[in-house]
């Protein structure tokens, strides 16, 4: 285990149940033309925190022995504790409207207990929601929300130019169904292919759950739920003096989460059902995609602003994942680090049903030896339990993007040795229809006895207590690895091989 905050491991750090503020050195406040001393600044910055009587409050809650009216998915060890009790919820018929709802929100933040609102059956149009702190939102599965602005419902996210990076901190609260299982919908059907769209975006947040939702899409951009950093919109790192200046507004993420019982459709690739930027403590369970990916641990895009922030700052650690499913999309479960070091990822039964892979496991491609990016790692990351792959229909119907073409089947290659002879997927240019092809591909290791140059990105998953099967795939083999790579024309890759 390594420390919190290892590239701040020199600083006097303190989180607390509160979310008050973290002490930071000069040399790690964001970068500007004038260098604040010794605070970050994106806690000085007016709004960031609405201070909260969290202690008294908790006291009271350790008090109640019982959640009440209310249908919070209760304790999750370690991830989530429900600390909201109303044993009278306001409760809001079908047809409220955006700002109804958010006054609901506000008011029952105020409550000392904190406050439920509950969504009645029926449907909604709804803008952008700010969540708030010591609240649950409950919604009736018989409710259908459709999307009437790019976000739907959001936590510690700045949205504009002059909010991003100080949006106050979003503790304790929850969304979920008035129904321990069954689903609420979210419409984002009617949005146009390839605009931005965002049903959930969780940033500065800490201690919250999100649970029992369907998400209906149009391969729109961003993922369902957008596990994210409440960034500003400095780049994440300059050189100021001679020395590389680190923004930590990037390190403004979840923690302490619970994403649960989640389900995308007709996703686009390049994106899918769950997507961490960054975040530590972290529960992510029973999630099905359909299209897309359906959980990517992914921080960005690779040379971003995230990225450039530095190897800790807005990294991943500590985060647990269960039951992940995917069907006729790109693949279930999504690990590649970019820049990032990642730390403590423990993942149990996977699935892809006519998808390109179940698990596939990539490396960072930015320059090894870029002082602001670099090639990050997981490290301590297992997968157990099964890991499945299923070709369940004829013909080529999952959903994958230009890598994966390196690693299909002679079969499925034969005739075919450009990638513009391959045919498009319905989420555009990027993407291409193939047929499925391994349960897991390690793209991160050479091959199974040489994991290959750690400087240049590569490191080892553990997969000792798996059970990795697959049916009716073309391939026999049931691991790909980098080494296996293959150009369109099928003759070998030497220049992937030896990157």
């Amino acid at each position: 285990m390594i420390p919190k905050k290892m590239a701040l491991a020199a600083l006097c750090a303190s989180v607390s149940w509160t979310g008050m503020a973290i002490g930071q050195a000069a040399q790690q406040v964001s970068p500007s033309d004038k260098v604040e001393e010794a605070v970050d600044i994106a806690l000085k910055r007016p709004g960031t925190y609405r201070l909260h009587n969290v202690e008294e409050a908790q006291k009271l809650f350790d008090e109640q022995q019982e959640i009440g009216e209310g249908n919070s998915i209760g304790d999750v060890p370690g991830y989530f504790r429900n600390m909201v009790y109303d044993a009278e919820p306001a409760i809001l018929p079908a047809g409220t409207d955006t700002a109804t709802l958010q006054a609901a929100l506000d008011a029952a933040s105020t409550e000392i207990n904190g406050g439920v609102v509950r969504l009645e059956a029926g449907d909604y149009e709804l803008g952008t929601v700010h969540l708030r702190s010591n609240t649950r939102l409950e919604i009736d599965p018989g409710a259908t929300i459709k999307m009437q602005d790019i976000a739907l419902f959001v936590a510690g996210r700045g949205l504009t130019a002059t909010t991003a990076g100080r949006a106050e901190q979003v503790i304790n609260f929850e969304v979920t169904s008035t129904h321990p299982t069954e689903q609420f919908t979210i419409d984002a059907s009617h949005k146009k292919a390839k605009s931005h769209n965002g049903p959930f975006l969780i940033a500065s947040a800490k201690n919250f759950a999100i649970s029992n939702a369907k998400v209906l899409d149009n391969y729109t951009i961003l993922s369902q739920v957008f596990l994210i950093a409440d960034s500003d919109t400095e780049v994440g790192a300059k050189e100021i003096d001679g020395e590389i200046v680190r923004n930590i507004s990037f390190d403004r993420c979840p923690e302490f989460g619970v994403v649960q019982n989640i389900e995308g459709h007709k996703q686009h690739t390049g994106y899918g059902t769950v997507q961490v930027f960054c975040g530590e403590n972290l529960y992510l369970a029973d999630i099905t995609g359909y299209g897309g990916v359906t959980l990517r641990l992914e921080p960005g895009s690779g040379p971003d602003h995230l990225n450039k922030s530095g190897k800790y700052i807005g990294a991943m650690r500590d985060i647990k994942v269960e039951n992940i499913t995917n069907v006729e999309g790109f693949t279930a479960l999504y690990l590649k680090p970019h820049s990032k070091e990642i730390y403590n990822v423990e993942a149990k039964d996977i699935y892809g049903i006519d998808s390109g892979f179940a698990l596939m496991v990539d490396y960072g491609n930015q320059n090894p030896d870029d002082p602001y990016f670099g090639r990050g790692h997981f490290h301590n990351t297992k997968v157990s339990g099964e890991i499945s792959l299923k070709k369940t229909k004829d013909g080529e119907n999952s959903r994958v993007g230009r890598m994966a073409l390196f690693y299909i089947a002679d079969e499925t290659r034969a005739g075919r040795h450009e990638w513009e002879m391959y045919t498009p997927d319905p989420s555009g240019g990027r993407w291409k229809t193939s047929d499925v092809v391994v349960p897991v591909l390690l793209a991160s290791e050479m091959t199974a006895e040489d994991v290959g140059d750690w400087h240049q990105g590569l490191y080892k998953i553990d997969l000792s207590e798996a059970n990795i099967s697959g049916e009716n795939l073309i391939r026999d083999e049931l691991i790909l690895y980098r080494g296996d790579t293959k150009n369109f024309d099928g003759t070998v890759n030497v220049k992937k091989i030896n990157q």
